[in-house]
């Protein structure tokens, strides 16, 4: 696992952090309030969800969340408004999405939020200047990249962005600064990432960052 140290779409520097086998990184967050964003992990066999707590880009500790058989760990963001961050999980096989509610690194509660049938969950941010954070989804099979608007953990609406076919959403970040999330893309061939600059829910411009083969992108 390694990271790009990026200046708004750029590239600036590399740094490793961590061979990480039998697990998979499945997103970041701050869990344990220190401005830092943290790694959520995920092992392969067992399903068991844990956390990579980041001191920069040097591992501080690692914290066990939950066992969590049959589902991913999707994105995460303050889905009750308690200024902790909460993890979106979503169920292999059915397509379900839910949300665990979190205090640190302690799930404090769940709750459902759809089926999301042929569509995956990709990443979250605020894709309608409201503060709430929306979730952004893709189809397995078109391709085609949407948003949930969410009020707290409730789908207040919905807004088709664009088709990405042979493209994967990587994940959802500011990376121009001007305050609206982006979105990061890798092409499935490739490994060119690129980022989709946004505001809010529409297109604005494309970024290419590079080529990263045998890699994939994790924003």
């Amino acid at each position: 696992v390694g990271l790009w140290l990026m200046d708004d779409t750029t590239i600036s520097s590399f740094s490793g952090i961590d061979l990480l086998t039998g697990w998979s990184v499945r997103t970041t967050g701050d869990f344990d309030a220190d401005l830092a964003p943290d790694v959520i992990i995920q092992n392969n066999t067992t399903g068991e969800v844990g956390v990579w707590l980041m001191d920069q880009t040097r591992i501080g500790g690692f914290a066990g969340i939950d066992r969590l058989t049959g589902w991913s760990a999707r994105a995460t963001g303050d889905f009750n408004d308690d200024n902790n961050t909460d993890i979106l999980i979503q169920n292999d096989t059915t397509g379900e999405v839910g949300v665990w509610f979190m205090e640190g690194t302690n799930i404090t509660g769940f709750a459902g939020i759809d089926l999301l049938d042929d569509w995956t969950v990709r990443g979250t941010g605020d894709l309608n200047d409201d503060t709430n954070p929306d979730v952004v989804i893709q189809n397995n099979t078109t391709g085609e990249v949407g948003v949930w608007f969410m009020e707290d953990a409730r789908i207040s609406g919905f807004a088709g962005i664009d088709q990405l076919e042979g493209w994967t959403v990587s994940g959802v970040s500011d990376f121009s600064g001007d305050t609206s999330p982006d979105i990061m893309i890798q092409n499935d061939i490739t490994g060119e990432v690129g980022i989709w600059l946004m505001n809010d829910a529409r297109i604005t411009g494309f970024s290419g960052v590079d080529v990263l083969s045998g890699w994939t992108a994790i924003a």
